[in-house]
């Protein structure tokens, strides 16, 4: 026997020993057991053999009222788990009917009327009537008194009201309190079924209990009940979290009218040292001013060449400052010799180090960045480092801190120096701004992306917002309305202009605060109807970066700024705008994302400390809500520019901190949308989106404004337990609501957290991939899939698996992958795989999972019952050990139907019609694993919301963290000292300045026509996100949509016509290209065939060797100016020519008329798959069109035809799969469409080929 706990032990007592093996109980239990046996020699001798006539002989319906029941034998049963030791169960209504029939000896001892081995739910003991009080000494109490269970329990007879002696032992309550047993699969005890709270009592048949006992009802003791909600933290009175008013949280004072806005409640940092110091680097207007220009451009160009190479160095190359002081002075040295022109006062002048250099440009980071003197230890703002020695003291200016702002160093000579503890850099939202709408043409784009017809008209400052529809497919004309950015959902249509958020007494409103219009106004402007409404996303995040060893982040990015440190953990924080009005496609490039805090470490700060560092940012928040003038290119007078807050996008844990919101592991608010509580992850209804309770974001405002002024901790704390909300400085913003306006995170939620585990944990922990080779398989088939060359390294192996884009690509997959791993002759056995070996981890796994799934169920029944939605039989059937089904075919439609759900939430292109649908596969899928006792984690939950969230923000990728995740790998990359107080952080914030900067210096250059100034030009886009990323998708989106951006002619790919411009077209060619004489080449008809077709509006075109017969319309196609190219770009994804594309080409045609243009085509020679005629049913049939799942021949394909590019639709993976022995194919392709855009259909309809005929099983084409 294992070792046990010191807390358990196994007893050996005379009861005890009757049982198959000796139950190991808590040890205060084991010494009562035997005090008792002692007792019982005493007056009975005989009744403590363990092997007495007395014990053997007496039937089982009057053991039940003395001794142990002996447990029947049952095969495959589990082992113990190690977690918890098993324990024995009875259910009280087993216990209920057992008692009667002792008490009332209405049955015999003969073999007929003994009770059936098979209606024994488990090994079950009781102990004679009035045990539990042998030998208990005064004032000792028993184990039921211990736990809170005094000895009111007891059966009630309901004729009399008697009450007789509770029959139950100490052992009975305690499993009935710690939920475990021992668990085995498929045995009458265990509860193979989902657990239904019904409304009413059971009734006779749902017991064993004779017809001829009188009727008994088990009454559970208030002391009872009280313990098992101590136990799970329940409160006796569940309406005091309701928003019925409790005089206890009631404010003395009704509050006067106020706007919040100008919260007169904020405090300054220097309340009690005057008036703050101004801002050592005050940005004067002319900063902002288009035709200024940095002081380099007062030099001469060869200089200002130099400069410009050693900014790209250091910026995007890495390169060290004194390799930069190297190179300045070499090249001072190089122009010295080779440029007597230069010599003299030109070069006297020329910067000669990092710093210099940047200020000449018009780069330097530190114009651009407020160092914030923080408190060590609230965190309180203490004015910018420069201001550091005008503080007064080194302490905290808050009343009770004692914390340190700064301390004092001594230099050489005697010299003084004070240094800040810590200091958080920070960089103003609006002068980010002011720079970005200097860029031609940003101002006109971002006012207008937003924007439909209505909203631009000349009546728009009348234009009211959109009132929330109470359902919010009202919102929509019809379900099948496209729906690609966050523009198109009617979230942004509701956003309101020139709000006032006032807090008013109780009688203006239940929640004491609300949003007016305009002071005189009938209702508020639609705010993307202004001339220029930014639209704002916050995002915060902190990066744990480990000094002894490297941590990888499970997004894959390694956060390791400190080389070296004493502390070997820092946490760093970062706080991202990211503005909506930029399309998708450059929404999340580095250069349109606004770095405004880099929070110091090396712990993250509490809530209060993040209210005292935010403040800034959140006062520039309601600034822009009221608007400010900026100065714009093209312009004569200063334009006016508004910005809301509209979405916090930050991760679970981050988003709650940031909001004032109780944590995602709370049992009330666990969500934050709807009233949902934890334990109901264990039933149906948490999973149904209609019958959930909506909450109301004024209850979190109203009781957050409370939590302010609370007068001291307890008042806040109760606030805090009991509301769910504590203070946020968010809350001060107009229109802002904490909950409806911080939607869940597709990235964490689908990916890291549903799809992990739903691999990790019900499919490994759970045993579903046991037995055989299913395992190895798995990985077989998941390393032999074949994905495009633009997707990346994919791991070829389950265990590899960790980042969020490897659990979103697996999870398209998933379906294809596990049914190659659990097929049996082509068919997904309807069967329990394998239990896993006794003693293993596996094992203890699947224990603990059955055992956590009984206790979270047992806690939701008693969380009903405290709302008079359940009874105590309810809780009762509730005690029973849950026993996990572990049916394949059962869990293979939940996964399927999960998968489905994912692909279409984080298609890029959808609809309300299908968001719905995939809202109904996520619910049958949920709901499904609830009937089949799996447990699930709250985001199984909260993806419940993200249908409801899509219809009103947009699609999930045009918001989710993919973008700051790589943000993040930005920062990690960049070089640090390590130094704390704040220098590593001022690193990061200069770093990412740094590179923004070049967007300045760009549209500065482009005012010059130096042949030097041209090409520090086309060196510096190179290195932009534009210049990286120069593929024809994002140009020719950006173009349509009135974008300007800047392009590289370094990394664009030539365009169809040979040119090298991609702002033209909506496919591009790869640059190395060959010539080729295409009437030598076997696909000369096809070819010719395609561009006849392609041409016949212009021209009749006739094939090499024949004559034109004299008529002028009528020309020969010789097919001698024909390209071959590697490969295509098409809306950004690269098909290649290198398997089943046989050539890709691009044809040009030279008129006989030379004031003709030249025709020119591009296609592709491709061979098309084959379906399968009397295909085999697949699991996946059902929704295979959702899926992007289809079947074709295996190595087979049809003859080659001729399409053009902009047919080639999207990626997608290719897997080998097997299929029935008894089918004609063994084996068969798969193509599973990675297209989460466009959709991809599975086979071209007949006539859609060139020639309008063809095989009729011909399908699509693979691509590599």
């Amino acid at each position: 026997m294992e070792k046990q706990s010191e807390a358990f032990q196994a007893c050996d007592c005379s009861k005890c020993k009757l049982l198959p093996s000796p139950p190991v109980l808590d040890a205060r239990l084991v010494r009562k057991h035997k005090e008792q046996d002692r007792l019982r020699a005493l007056l009975d001798p005989a009744s403590t053999g363990a092997g007495s006539s007395r014990a053997v002989k007496r039937p089982i319906e009057a053991q039940a009222g003395a001794g142990p029941i002996s447990a029947p034998k049952r095969a495959r049963t589990h082992s113990p788990s190690p977690v918890a030791p098993p324990r024995t169960y009875i259910s009280l209504a087993k216990a209920r009917a057992r008692n009667s029939a002792a008490g009332s000896n209405s049955r015999s001892g003969s073999e007929g009327d003994e009770e059936d081995e098979g209606d024994i739910e488990d090994d079950s003991w009781f102990s004679e009537p009035g045990d539990d009080d042998i030998g208990s000494e005064p004032g000792d109490g028993n184990a039921l008194e211990e736990m809170g269970f005094g000895d009111e329990g007891a059966l009630v007879d309901d004729d009399d009201g008697k009450s007789s002696p509770s029959a139950m032992s100490s052992l009975c309550i305690m499993d009935l309190i710690l939920h475990v047993g021992e668990y085995r699969d498929g045995h009458p005890g265990g509860n193979d079924r989902a657990f239904d709270i019904r409304d009413s009592p059971p009734t006779s048949d749902d017991t064993d209990e004779d017809s001829d006992a009188p009727e008994r009802r088990y009454v559970m003791s208030s002391t009872q009940l009280k313990a098992l909600m101590r136990r799970y933290s329940v409160q006796e009175d569940l309406r005091d979290l309701s928003d019925e008013d409790d005089p206890d949280d009631e404010p003395d004072e009704q509050p006067d009218e106020f706007d919040i806005t100008n919260d007169p409640m904020r405090y300054n940092a220097f309340d009690e040292q005057g008036e703050e110091p101004e801002d050592p680097n005050p940005h004067d207007e002319d900063d902002f001013e288009p035709g200024n220009l940095p002081p380099a451009f007062a030099e001469d160009e060869r200089i200002r060449y130099v400069y410009i190479l050693a900014y790209i160095m250091h910026t995007f190359d890495r390169v060290k400052d004194s390799t930069i002081a190297q190179y300045l002075q070499s090249q001072k040295k190089l122009l010295n010799n080779t440029s007597p022109d230069l010599r003299g006062k030109a070069l006297e002048r020329m910067a000669l180090g990092r710093r210099a250099m940047q200020a000449r440009l018009g780069v330097e980071p530190d114009q651009h960045i407020k160092f914030l003197v923080l408190c060590n230890q609230c965190w309180r703002r203490h004015g910018v480092v420069s201001s550091l020695n005008q503080l007064p003291s080194p302490t905290c200016s808050r009343e009770g801190c004692d914390g340190t702002v700064y301390k004092v160093v001594e230099r050489s000579e005697g010299r003084r120096k004070r240094i800040p503890v810590k200091v958080a850099p920070y960089a103003p939202l609006e002068n980010y701004i002011l720079r970005m709408l200097l860029r031609p043409g940003k101002y006109d784009s971002m006012s207008s992306y937003l924007q439909r017809p209505e909203d631009r008209g000349n009546d728009a400052d009348q234009l009211a917002p959109l009132a929330p529809p109470l359902d919010p497919l009202d919102a929509f004309a019809t379900r099948s309305e496209p729906l690609r950015d966050i523009r198109d959902g009617y979230g942004i249509r509701t956003l309101a202009a020139g709000l006032r958020r006032r807090e008013v007494p109780k009688n203006q409103s239940r929640w004491r605060v609300r949003d007016e219009p305009p002071e005189g106004a009938q209702h508020s402007r639609r705010f993307i109807s202004l001339p220029c409404g930014l639209v704002m996303i916050i995002n915060i995040d902190w990066l744990v970066i480990c000094f002894a060893h490297c941590l990888v982040s499970e997004q894959g990015y390694r956060f390791q700024p400190m080389k070296k440190s004493r502390n070997k953990v820092h946490s760093t924080g970062a706080i991202y705008v990211t503005f909506v009005n930029n399309a998708d496609t450059i929404r999340f490039l580095p250069s349109e994302m606004h770095l405004a805090f880099v929070l110091p470490g090396p712990s993250e700060p509490t809530p209060e400390q993040l209210n005292e560092v935010i403040t800034p940012l959140v006062d520039e928040f309601i600034r822009l809500y009221y608007g400010i003038k900026a100065r714009v290119p093209g312009y004569d007078e200063k334009q006016s520019v508004n910005g809301t807050l509209y979405m916090n996008t930050s991760d679970l844990p981050a988003s709650r901190k940031v909001t004032g919101l109780r944590g995602h592991s709370s049992e009330i608010f666990m969500c934050t949308w709807c009233e949902t509580p934890m334990s109901s992850l264990s039933h149906e209804r948490c999973f149904d989106l209609d019958g959930l309770v909506q909450r109301t974001d004024w209850r979190f405002l109203k009781y957050a404004y409370r939590y302010r002024t609370a007068e001291n901790d307890e008042q806040r704390k109760q606030i805090w337990e009991r509301r769910g909300a504590r203070w946020s400085e968010l809350n001060r913003i107009p229109g802002w609501l904490p909950a409806l306006n911080s939607p869940y995170d597709l990235m964490h939620g689908g990916f890291l957290a549903v799809t992990k585990h739903i691999v990790r944990t019900i499919l490994i922990k759970g045993g579903l991939l046991l037995g055989g080779d299913v395992m190895d398989r798995f990985n077989e088939t998941l390393g032999s899939v074949i994905w495009p060359s633009t997707i990346g390294r994919i791991p070829d192996k389950l265990e590899n698996i960790s980042k969020a884009a490897d659990y979103k690509l697996l999870a398209l997959i998933l379906p294809v992958v596990l049914y190659c791993a659990l097929q049996e002759d082509g068919q997904i056995p309807d069967r329990n795989p394998p239990l896993p070996r006794k003693g293993s981890d596996a094992d203890g796994y699947l224990q603990t999972m059955q055992s956590n799934y009984t206790k979270m169920r047992v806690k939701d029944t008693v969380l009903l019952h405290a709302q008079g939605k359940a009874s105590l039989e309810d809780i009762d059937r509730a005690q029973a050990p849950a026993v996990l089904d572990r049916n394949l075919v059962r869990h293979y439609e939940c996964i399927h139907q999960t998968c489905v759900a994912l692909r279409i939430w984080s298609s890029r292109s959808t609809t309300p019609e299908d968001v719905i649908q995939a809202q109904t596969n996520y619910t049958l899928a949920c709901q499904g694993w609830v009937q089949m006792n799996c447990p699930l984690t709250p985001y199984f939950h909260y993806l419940v919301h993200a249908t409801p969230q899509i219809l009103r923000f947009g699609p999930q990728p045009s918001f989710w963290l993919f973008g700051d995740e790589r943000a993040n790998g930005i920062l990690s990359r960049l070089k640090t000292n390590g130094h704390l107080g704040g220098e590593l952080e001022g690193t990061l914030m200069r770093g990412w300045i740094n590179s923004q900067l070049g967007y300045d210096l760009i549209r500065q250059l482009e005012t010059q026509d130096g042949e030097l100034d041209v090409d520090a030009l086309d060196r510096l886009k190179s290195h932009t996100d534009e210049g990286k990323k120069a593929k024809d998708t994002i140009h020719r989106r950006q173009e349509g949509e009135g974008h300007h951006s800047y392009r590289s002619p370094r990394y664009a790919e030539g365009t169809v016509d040979g040119s090298r411009n991609c702002q033209s077209t909506a496919s591009s060619c790869s640059c190395p290209r060959r010539q080729i004489k295409l009437a030598q080449t076997p696909i000369y008809d096809l070819v010719y065939e395609f561009v006849r077709d392609t041409w016949h509006d212009s021209l009749r075109l006739i094939p090499f060797g024949e004559l034109t017969e004299g008529r002028a319309d009528t020309e020969v196609f010789g097919g001698t100016n024909v390209r071959s190219h590697h490969y295509v770009m098409v809306r950004g994804n690269k098909f290649g020519a290198a398997l089943r594309i046989e050539r890709i080409v691009h044809v040009r045609h030279e008129r006989r008329d030379t004031n003709l243009p030249d025709l020119t085509a591009t296609c592709a020679i491709v061979s098309p798959f084959k379906t399968i005629p009397g295909l085999p049913a697949l699991p996946w049939d059902f929704l295979a069109m959702d899926s992007g799942i289809a079947v074709w021949r295996a190595e087979e394909t049809s003859e080659q035809m001729v399409i053009p590019i902009h047919r080639f639709t999207a990626h997608f993976a290719l897997l080998t799969i097997p299929l029935l022995r008894r089918a004609q194919w063994e084996t068969a392709w798969v193509t599973v469409s990675l297209d989460l855009f466009n959709p991809e259909p599975d086979i071209l309809e007949p006539g859609e080929d060139e020639e309008g005929e063809g095989d009729d099983d011909a399908g699509g084409w693979l691509e590599a």
